[in-house]
């Protein structure tokens, strides 16, 4: 009596024709393989068509708001930015002492006891600096990317709503990202920092990212 292996793994004995085949165990036939893979196959396929719709729903309902600047003091421009619905705004009602109308925006709001805004560890912060006098646009960012104390990573030049901007990433304590904007060339500088921290980087990016597309810096 002959012994041949099936496709199924198992094996068959052949005797004499016409007598019927003895197949010994092994792997289960194809036909029921597919009939084990076909519900798993299913079940996967409707989880992902659920966190799918989840995740629409969410993002539907969870609609970015715009923040406007009131102009005051050193900013005689308006600053608008797109932010999460998710994240708190607090606005420093006057000047503090370096001169510098505060914005602030983040999951967590934190201040000092003194009231003014401290850099979030995931937000932004939105400041008007004074540009040193006899000092361009240009000039005062060849001067910034040269310190050493910045972390730097990066530097290039962005568009912000038809004005030329700078953004900066950076990383010290924190993983940063800076838009730089001289509406005149000279002046007055107005800065969206963006920070978080350095293994939040990949989750914050895309947010980060809308952010800074978002900024504008007008009359």
């Amino acid at each position: 009596m002959a012994e041949n292996r099936n496709e199924s793994g198992g094996t068959k004995e052949q005797g004499y024709a016409g007598a019927p085949e003895v197949v010994r165990r092994g792997s289960p036939p194809p036909k029921q393989q597919v009939s084990i893979v076909l519900p798993i196959v299913a079940a996967v396929a409707v989880c992902v068509v659920i966190v799918g719709i989840s995740f629409a729903l969410r993002t539907k309902a969870a609609k970015w708001r715009t923040y406007t600047s009131t102009p005051g003091g050193m900013a005689t421009y308006r600053v608008s930015v797109d932010l999460p619905p998710h994240w708190q705004i607090t606005e420093q009602g006057g000047v503090s002492q370096w001169g510098v109308r505060i914005v602030s925006a983040g999951p967590e709001q934190k201040t000092s006891p003194g009231g003014t805004a401290a850099m979030l560890a995931t937000g932004l912060q939105i400041t008007c600096d004074p540009i040193p006098q006899g000092q361009s646009f240009d000039q005062y960012m060849e001067v910034l990317a040269r310190s050493r104390s910045m972390g730097l990573i990066d530097v290039k030049e962005i568009d912000v709503g038809g004005l030329p901007g700078k953004l900066v990433t950076s990383r010290q304590i924190q993983y940063q990202q800076a838009v730089y904007v001289a509406p005149e060339g000279k002046g007055t500088l107005y800065v969206l920092k963006l920070g978080c921290k350095p293994d939040e980087r990949e989750m914050m990016q895309p947010i980060f990212d809308q952010v800074i597309k978002s900024f504008r810096v007008k009359r």
